[in-house]
């Protein structure tokens, strides 16, 4: 009884509050050097022990973690504060951080979204990376990729590339304002040139979704002869 009284008090003088539910399994003094060095200061190298999947981001050179500015962890980060203690501190706030920041600009409509409408389970490409790190897949900023179709539905069907900044823009989504038929198999000339996209691509139904069920054939469209329209 008096071993156990002693190594609680022991864990009371040295430790300055409980663990973030994250970092719990830390918690006892067998533990603290895992996080800190000589001298109680928080090893930024032994954080990156854990914190593999940044690590890699920061060696990289990819997003905020990697700037020059925030390679302090303690410059967003806190612990020993309680187990329900937010862990990331926004200095201006959740809501006004500036995503410029990560190397991924926000811009229109993008810019009018909340955090979560972008960062949740659903457009994690890969999860399971998160997971083998316990990541909570309902709190973590990480596991998106910047292609369109990490977030939004194929309106092509697998038809064209995947890169739809090709032929779209941020502010112009409709018409596709970069697309340049010329360098489509078919050229358009004379009065084709007049005639609207679905006169020729035809609307088809897969009755994918309730709200979508419908896309524009851009493939397999004979075009030949005269006749084929």
């Amino acid at each position: 009884m008096w071993n156990v009284f002693a190594a609680t008090f022991a864990i009371a003088q040295l430790s300055p509050g409980d663990l973030h539910q994250s970092h719990a399994k830390l918690e006892g003094l067998s533990n603290c050097t895992k996080c800190h060095s000589s001298g109680a200061q928080i090893d930024l190298g032994k954080c990156l022990d854990c914190h593999k999947l940044l690590k890699q981001r920061i060696d990289a050179n990819k997003g905020l973690h990697a700037r020059p500015d925030y390679s302090d962890c303690v410059h967003c980060h806190n612990d020993h504060h309680g187990r329900d203690f937010e862990m990331v501190f926004w200095k201006e706030g959740q809501d006004n951080f500036d995503h410029d920041l990560t190397g991924y600009r926000l811009e229109e409509k993008h810019a009018e979204l909340k955090c979560r409408d972008c960062h949740k389970p659903a457009n994690i490409a890969d999860p399971q990376p998160l997971l083998n790190q316990d990541k909570n897949l309902e709190r973590t900023f990480l596991g998106l990729q910047q292609a369109c179709l990490t977030c939004h539905a194929d309106e092509h069907r697998g038809q064209l590339a995947e890169d739809c900044l090709k032929c779209h823009t941020y502010s112009g989504w409709k018409p596709a304002n970069r697309f340049d038929h010329d360098k489509a198999k078919f050229r358009l000339t004379g009065l084709h040139r007049d005639v609207k996209c679905v006169d020729c691509h035809k609307e088809e139904r897969d009755n994918r979704t309730a709200d979508d069920p419908t896309f524009a054939r851009f493939t397999g469209i004979a075009f030949q002869n005269c006749t084929n329209c």
